[in-house]
């Protein structure tokens, strides 16, 4: 956790530890509050840094799930933040003392998330799934859930107080709105942004091997010409008229494949992985991205920038924040309220799902702690709007993602004549390969072997079954993202799938799955120029999908050995 003064343009640090996140000022500028998880501590912390004096005070959260937002109280003296001890979340306060217990301060009979004070500690604005709500704070004791109102229930991306504290502004997609707080309807403010992209150059790519589903195999050595990032045609040269400024690339001879997809990741970064590990993906030649949990606004704005610009950024199918019911303790359930809805009839299903839709997700996501009941309602109201639900139950004619570089801990990612690899390193974290050594040095090698077998046993009796497969790793929480998808490819053949059918998975079967089969998917005439050109031929060795020189994403080139030198610099 850092500081830059705007000014002098130098850089103070606060802290240094595994997670932070949530910072606030103090009114005087002084002090600093945010949550952090430190090697040295069990469980989340809330910290409070004074600036000029130097001084870290922790505050301690035992059973408080993820506290979120903390904030100072007007005069200084108390700390605000949301959190969830039991089956609903809070707001709840911390007097600046040592020997301080938090006190449950807003009590509802539903959860809130993301609670701001006003500037005048006289009113608090608090997040219920995209809804925004407010609450006057007067007294000791906290308001009930009559004592509140709702302002708006389709805002919720992001909102604050004005700074005289009488009004609040709220973002709801591509919209920003301020409502006062003593009522009254709501003003828009009109915001005229347009994203404009750069349009890549026109490319004739000549001397590649295209690999081509319908025959099964690669071709004959060909060229490819793309204009406006899509490929306009596939053949032989005497037959069209090339552009002046046409930039051309010698593929050598070498073997081009669909640019590959990886169907359960996300788009924050993990314990493992650098805060902005987006150029991993396209150096590991991973041109599409399934992202399967975070908040909306954010995911959103990752489309943005992938689409909007020519920076190595994956493109994004997802699904926006988790659906969920009352949160438990489970790891799968205790997932950061940004990241999750806590929906508790089936009025509120409905809506949100239809509401989602709206605002452009691809796929529904939900987790076992929404019951069975709802479940059935979210998934009847999902096929109404054309929505593909993405969750941990097994039915007929459902597809199946195993993530195996995620329940087998990668290990055999990280052996040691490969933990060197520099592309490797320029995308983990330091010291991330020799922590997950020494974890594997401390486990069974027989019994890792035995089970892994088990599993590829599982896959494979699933794929001659018919069941629909796709690859995805779960990155980074664990595997490291784009390299670990190679290790999935490859888990796939051991458990006796063709290596043509696992590059038809993790490209042409991933791209119908999330919507997006007209255009990517397959080297054709008229597709998005997504690919990748590989120095061997992954039909004889599914290893060789690493064998990466160039990687296109919507006509731009992209060098990993490049991509890999700019992330070590970072």
């Amino acid at each position: 956790m850092r500081i830059l003064d705007l000014v002098s343009q130098e850089i103070q640090t606060l802290a240094t530890g595994l997670l932070y996140w949530h910072p606030a000022w103090s009114r005087d500028g002084r002090r600093v509050v945010f949550v952090g998880a430190e090697p040295s501590a069990s469980g989340l912390r809330l910290i409070v840094v004074g600036v000029d004096e130097g001084t870290t005070e922790r505050f301690p959260l035992p059973g408080a799930g993820w506290p979120s937002r903390p904030q100072f109280s007007a005069d200084g003296s108390w700390l605000y933040y949301s959190a969830q001890p039991g089956a609903t979340r809070s707001l709840y306060r911390l007097e600046l003392d040592a020997e301080a217990k938090p006190q449950e301060f807003i009590v509802l009979d539903r959860h809130l998330h993301d609670p701001l004070l006003s500037p005048d500690g006289q009113w608090v604005a608090f997040r219920r799934n995209m809804e925004i709500w407010l609450a006057r704070v007067d007294g000791e004791a906290g308001p009930h859930d009559q004592q509140i109102r709702r302002v708006n229930d389709e805002g919720g991306d992001n909102f604050t107080f004005t700074p005289d504290g009488t009004a609040l502004l709220y973002a709801s997609g591509d919209r920003v709105w301020r409502q006062a707080i003593s009522g009254g309807e709501r003003v828009e403010i009109p915001i005229g942004l347009t994203l404009r992209p750069p349009s890549p150059p026109s490319m004739l790519i000549r001397d590649v091997h295209v690999l081509d589903f319908t025959t099964g195999g690669f071709g004959t050595e060909t060229s490819l010409y793309m204009e406006g990032g899509r490929i306009r045609w596939i053949g032989t040269e005497r037959e069209h008229e090339l552009p002046a400024d046409v930039v051309i690339l010698d593929g050598g001879g070498r073997f081009a494949i669909p640019g590959l997809f990886d169907m359960h990741a996300h788009a924050t970064a993990g314990p493992w992985s650098r805060s902005d590990f987006q150029e991993a993906w396209l150096a590991y030649g991973v041109t599409s991205v399934r992202e399967a949990e975070n908040g909306l606004a954010f995911s959103t704005t990752l489309v943005d920038r992938s689409e909007s610009t020519n920076d190595p950024v994956p493109r994004y199918f997802f699904s926006g924040n988790i659906f969920c019911g009352q949160l438990g303790p489970l790891p799968w359930e205790a997932v950061p309220p940004a990241a999750s809805f806590v929906l508790s009839d089936e009025s509120d299903v409905r809506t949100y799902v239809r509401h989602w839709s709206k605002r452009g997700v691809h796929f529904i996501k939900t987790h076992p702690c929404l019951s069975w009941s709802l479940h059935r309602a979210l998934a009847d109201e999902a096929r109404r709007v054309g929505l593909p639900v993405m969750e941990q139950l097994a039915a007929a004619g459902t597809a199946w993602s195993p993530t195996l570089t995620l329940s087998l801990a990668d290990v055999a990612l990280l052996e040691p004549e490969r933990s060197a690899n520099p592309k490797l390193q320029a995308f983990a974290i330091k010291g991330l390969l020799e922590h997950q050594q020494r974890h594997f040095g401390q486990v069974d090698a027989q019994r890792w072997r035995e089970e892994r077998a088990k599993q590829l046993s599982v896959i494979g009796a699933a794929y001659r079954r018919g069941v629909r497969l796709y690859a995805g790793t779960d990155a980074p929480y664990g595997p490291v993202p784009g390299a670990s998808l190679h290790r999935e490819l490859r888990s796939f053949v051991d458990a006796g799938i063709p290596p043509l059918e696992v590059l038809r998975i993790a490209t042409r079967e991933a791209a119908a799955a999330v919507g997006a089969g007209q255009d990517l998917g397959a080297i054709e005439i008229g597709k998005l120029a997504d690919l990748v050109l590989l120095d061997a031929n992954p039909l004889e060795d599914i290893a060789n999908t690493q064998t990466i020189w160039r990687v296109m994403k919507g006509g731009w080139v992209f060098d990993p050995e490049e991509l890999a030198a700019q992330a070590t610099e970072h």
